[in-house]
């Protein structure tokens, strides 16, 4: 373990400068970063394959503080290793599907590179977002069993009604920020996704019309794929499943 360290250190410190350079570059500019920076050679490859890696390492270190402490470590590491070949593969075919769909043909090996970049950038996104949302949805069980108490009272019990707001004066902020938590993060992840294909078009070499459609077919297919990665770590793993944040 400690020599696995001293390399993660050693390989962060080499490449932290040119991570920093890359990672600015990119989110000012997608479409104009990957316009170089796909082209495939030994030298971009390994780039966007240390971009990836080290936001890998800092996202998933981030995920493993926020765990709980009795969560075995191994099979945590076991558990990303597998997620991360299973379901980055099924999105990058995704990806690749939805341009054939529409007729387009992108090489395969600049959109691998394109994807490194896309993907580590849109988990970092995730970490942000995800922060923000447990930060408004940590008393959401609370708001849940209030909720339920709130249907159970009969719509013509007006005076019952009354009583319940006047005895939980904050639920109905609660509730409204919850549902705003959950619009913003779909709106923020959707927006990422459109900013990042225009770059993917210029790959693809195909109009807006064609690109759009491209988009709606790796759109549906993504939410295809996220109900199958919660239920691997459903199944994979049933105590990180449940376990609470």
């Amino acid at each position: 373990m400690e020599a696995l360290v001293k390399d993660a250190r050693a390989f962060l410190m080499a490449r932290s400068r040119q991570f920093l350079e890359d990672f600015i570059d990119f989110a000012s500019g997608p479409k104009t970063f990957l316009g170089s920076a796909s082209v495939y050679n030994s030298e971009n490859l390994a780039r966007a394959f240390s971009f990836f890696v080290i936001v890998a390492m800092v996202v998933n270190a981030v995920g493993i503080l926020i765990l709980p402490a009795d969560q075995e470590l191994g099979r945590l590491i076991a558990f990303i290793a597998a997620y991360a070949v299973l379901f980055f593969g099924l999105t990058l075919a995704a990806l690749q599907l939805s341009w054939l769909v529409v007729g387009a043909r992108p090489p395969l090996r600049r959109v691998l590179l394109a994807f490194l970049y896309f993907i580590s950038i849109g988990a970092v996104l995730q970490v942000f977002l995800a922060f923000a949302v447990l930060m408004i949805l940590h008393p959401l069980p609370e708001t849940m069993a209030l909720l339920e108490e709130l249907e159970a009272i009969p719509p013509e019990d007006l005076a019952a009604q009354d009583a319940f707001f006047l005895d939980n004066p904050g639920f109905l902020a609660q509730s409204l920020s919850i549902l705003a938590a959950f619009v913003i993060y779909v709106l923020l992840d959707l927006a990422w996704m459109i900013v990042v294909w225009g770059a993917f078009r210029a790959l693809a070499e195909v109009g807006r019309g064609r690109s759009f459609a491209a988009f709606c077919v790796f759109f549906i297919l993504s939410w295809i794929i996220f109900p199958l990665s919660i239920e691997f770590l459903t199944v994979f793993s049933p105590d990180l499943a449940e376990a609470p944040i």
